[in-house]
């Protein structure tokens, strides 16, 4: 039959629509085409294995030590050193003291620690005065030292168990005693380290064989 036929060719009949069966038909039609976007949207939507995968964000570890430099007047030359503030354990405020790290000749670290009083003196050398301090690594029992004091007795060296103990550590503490008789504790937050010591130390290296080149 014809789009425009009215009646059939065969016999004669007149053709009668039937509204209800136009709408049922154009019901599951149009159910059927939502299905079928459905299912290619929703496929297409599915992320590989690779694909719109995001990385794992990178963790910035905070750390209390801070790189600081400063030329040689001598040389014109830079030199590094890591430095920790530290706080006083009875007021919990940060002072005018804290941890030193830097190069030594040969190529190693050095550490100091510098209190915001004068040490008291224990004894005399041919080097000069000698102090006391104590010093404890987390949770470790607390160490004894002891080192030649510099610049006006607030300046100690840290003896080499100490100084290799302080990048593993993450809280440091130091008593010492002050010329008044009036024992004094720092505190140090000494954790997240790990990367500005590695980087010291090929600072370190690059020193001694320029100390060692003719």
């Amino acid at each position: 039959m014809g789009a425009e036929d009215v009646t059939c060719r065969t016999c004669g009949a007149e053709y009668k629509n039937n509204s209800i069966i136009l709408i049922v038909v154009a019901l599951f039609f149009c159910i059927g085409l939502f299905l079928l976007v459905y299912f290619f949207s929703s496929k297409g939507n599915i992320p590989s294995d690779n694909v719109g995968m995001k990385s794992e964000p990178v963790k910035n570890i905070h750390t209390s030590w801070v790189m600081e430099s400063e030329i040689d007047k001598m040389t014109d030359k830079k030199n590094f050193y890591l430095f920790n503030q530290a706080i006083n354990v009875d007021t919990g405020k940060a002072v005018d003291a804290g941890m030193t790290i830097g190069c030594s000749y040969y190529g190693g670290l050095n550490g100091v620690f510098t209190s915001d009083k004068p040490i008291k003196t224990k004894d005399f050398n041919k080097d000069g005065a000698e102090g006391e301090y104590s010093i404890r690594f987390d949770d470790k029992p607390m160490e004894s030292g002891s080192s030649i004091l510099s610049s006006l007795n607030r300046v100690f060296v840290l003896n080499n168990n100490h100084l290799q103990q302080v990048e593993n550590s993450s809280r440091i503490l130091v008593r010492i005693t002050t010329g008044i008789d009036e024992s004094k504790t720092f505190e140090i937050n000494s954790s997240g380290g790990s990367e500005l010591f590695a980087k010291m130390r090929e600072i370190c290296l690059s020193k001694a064989k320029e100390n060692k080149s003719p």
